[in-house]
């Protein structure tokens, strides 16, 4: 793809992005999508591990286990999901972290996809099978994946994160931290004498 027609793509998406509604996903101050994202990081990794153990042992109440956690984890994965895309709604068309959250995005949602697809043919009477186990491996590589970049994306890009240490850099004098320069604050600069945007 040239430089030109990724240029207009960029444009062009950033005109579309400024159309759609602003919704900052937050409840006291903490992003919810952080804060649900635990819950299908956990379950479905652990169904996973409950299947594959009882599948070994011949123990269908750990493959019991194993579904029951699965299903949790992708049904937990849909709000998750909706709170991730508010998020990454709300990145400038510059932002360094906009292709890691795109990759992210993408991750997740193969990673929920192959764990539908896990579930398929399973129930509570019959909770294991053994297309379910390698599709639910898979969910969970593509899911720990994903994780790893949602981890840069907060710990290295500071996205949600960053805007706060900002403040404090600003206000209270904090030192600068090491990847300042890789975060676009989406706010009017201190001295530019205009009114700044409220911190996320």
């Amino acid at each position: 793809m040239s430089t030109e027609l990724t240029t207009s793509w960029v444009r062009r998406w950033e005109r579309v992005r400024r159309r759609l509604p602003a919704i900052n996903p937050v409840i006291m101050g903490h992003p919810l999508h952080a804060l649900s994202t635990d819950l299908p990081a956990a379950l479905i990794p652990t169904g996973f591990a409950f299947s594959l153990w009882g599948r070994v042992a011949r123990q269908p109440e750990l493959e019991r286990a194993g579904y029951v956690n699965t299903a949790a984890g992708v049904a937990l994965a849909i709000p998750t999901a909706l709170f991730g895309i508010a998020d990454y709604l709300q990145m400038d068309v510059d932002d360094p972290a906009q292709t890691t959250g795109l990759t992210h995005g993408l991750l997740n949602l193969a990673a929920v996809g192959v764990g539908i697809a896990s579930l398929a043919g399973r129930n509570l009477k019959r909770p294991g099978s053994r297309r379910g186990l390698w599709l639910g491996g898979i969910s969970t590589l593509g899911l720990l994946a994903s994780a790893y970049l949602g981890g840069d994306l907060v710990y290295h890009r500071g996205w949600r994160v960053k805007p706060i240490e900002r403040e404090e850099i600003e206000e209270h004098r904090v030192p600068d931290t090491v990847h300042a320069e890789d975060f676009v604050l989406r706010r009017v600069p201190v001295n530019s004498g205009q009114q700044r945007l409220p911190i996320r």
